[in-house]
């Protein structure tokens, strides 16, 4: 995968609540969460990939950008080759 290829990420991430709820219930229902993110590589190192969602190309600005562990991930699909 190279710098700005366009693609999906697959990957786990932690899930939390900050409220009082009955541990019986909370054991039930609180489970890990799968997600996909969608956007161009801004870095694919060692331990983690960088992603932006939206590229501003006259000036170079990135925003929506997540920093996803490896660990995590599950499966990436190239969507686009860079040019």
């Amino acid at each position: 995968m190279a710098e700005r290829d366009i693609v999906m990420v697959e990957w786990t991430d932690c899930n939390s609540q900050s409220r009082w709820s009955d541990r019986a219930y909370t054991k039930k229902t609180l489970r890990l969460g799968h997600c996909r993110t969608f956007g161009e590589v801004l870095d694919d190192a060692e331990d983690y990939i960088t992603v932006a969602g939206s590229v501003d190309d006259t000036n170079d600005n990135v925003n929506s950008v997540c920093c996803i562990p490896k660990s995590a991930i599950q499966n990436v699909t190239v969507l686009k080759k860079a040019e």
